[in-house]
């Protein structure tokens, strides 16, 4: 074990250490697998977040702008929320959880709030989150099981910093830590969102085309911000795995050499916490394919494997416990939803 410097916050360093691709089948064991059904209701588009809502499937589906919701076996029940610019509906979302009364939440970056549905799908409210450009949402619960949230942000034009602000399941703020994920492109990029998790008794940060994910104290975010963040570098094995995050000389690049530079980089993209690991999703672009293609560090301070995918077949969606959870979208808006456990 490795502690980071701070009560509770621990990244243990695989007993394998070695920083070759290995197929997603040798780091995860499956657990099982269901057929999500979706075209007798609502065909699904774009899936970018799975959480269990109950004892169902909720997807979060960022094209449609809605979660769609599966029973235990597979069929479709219903979809929770819509595009627009009412109440409960959405111009963005990009992450959604559950609480512990089955309130789901959904963050709808576009119109910078929270949103909130009972366990029947009904909206019951809206909370706005200004000042900031939001990307990430993710709920943490202290010892004493009382529930937080923490909203990944980048700057708005003019504003301090990355941040993260802790709110409760009212949606009151609490707490804002700046400057959070720091290293990175210039801010005037879109890819600048910060990106976020809970392991144990830590937030993680992690911050698009970064090469090092940050843990956070939470309790003492809520004593005036005072926890000192400590990074897990994602260099494994140095440049030749996980290239730059930017080039130095960036302003000598004209557009068409920095498209061209990016699309043959890897970038941090997500963070995940699962046990007391840290799993980077590492992305890279195909630009004769124009599709996709996901790698993840799954691993602590100076360990970890890297395991392959190809495309988004086998993209991790969510980490719910000890469980992650993968997703493949077929051209009939149907899916995949697989389980899986570290081995």
């Amino acid at each position: 074990m490795t502690t980071l410097g701070m009560v509770g916050c621990r990244v243990e360093n695989p007993a394998y250490s070695g920083v070759g691709l290995v197929p997603f089948e040798t780091a995860f064991e499956l657990i099982d697998s269901v057929g999500l059904n979706a075209t007798t209701g609502d065909p699904i588009a774009d899936p970018i977040k799975v959480v269990r809502w109950g004892r169902r499937f909720a997807v979060l589906d960022q094209i449609q702008g809605n979660v769609k919701v599966f029973d235990p076996s597979g069929s479709w029940l219903r979809s929770v929320g819509r595009p627009g610019d009412g109440p409960g509906e959405s111009r963005l979302v990009s992450d959604v959880v559950v609480t512990q009364d089955d309130m789901l939440i959904v963050l709808d970056v576009g119109h910078r709030r929270l949103s909130t549905f009972d366990s029947a799908g009904v909206h019951q409210g809206d909370v706005a989150i200004g000042g900031y450009s939001l990307g990430a949402l993710e709920r943490i619960v202290d010892p004493d099981g009382e529930e937080w949230l923490a909203v990944g942000a980048t700057p708005a034009p003019g504003g301090v910093g990355n941040g993260v602000h802790i709110l409760d399941v009212k949606g009151e703020h609490l707490e804002t830590i700046v400057n959070v994920a720091a290293p990175g492109p210039p801010r005037s990029t879109s890819f600048g969102a910060v990106s976020i998790a809970v392991q144990d008794q830590c937030v993680v940060v992690g911050r698009v085309y970064s090469d090092t994910v940050h843990l956070y104290d939470p309790w003492e975010v809520g004593c005036g911000g005072r926890s000192r963040p400590e990074g897990v570098p994602l260099l494994l094995g140095g440049p030749e795995y996980f290239p730059p995050a930017w080039p130095r000389d960036q302003r000598a690049l004209g557009g068409a050499e920095m498209l061209a530079w990016s699309q043959s980089q890897m970038w941090l993209m997500n963070v995940f916490a699962l046990g007391e690991l840290v799993i980077a999703e590492l992305v890279t672009a195909d630009p004769k394919e124009r599709v996709l293609y996901y790698q993840y560090v799954v691993g602590g301070s100076s360990g970890g494997i890297r395991v392959a995918t190809t495309r988004s077949e086998q993209r991790i969606v969510g980490v719910q416990s000890d469980t992650v959870y993968t997703i493949g979208l077929s051209v009939d808006g149907n899916a995949g939803l697989r389980r899986y456990r570290l081995r």
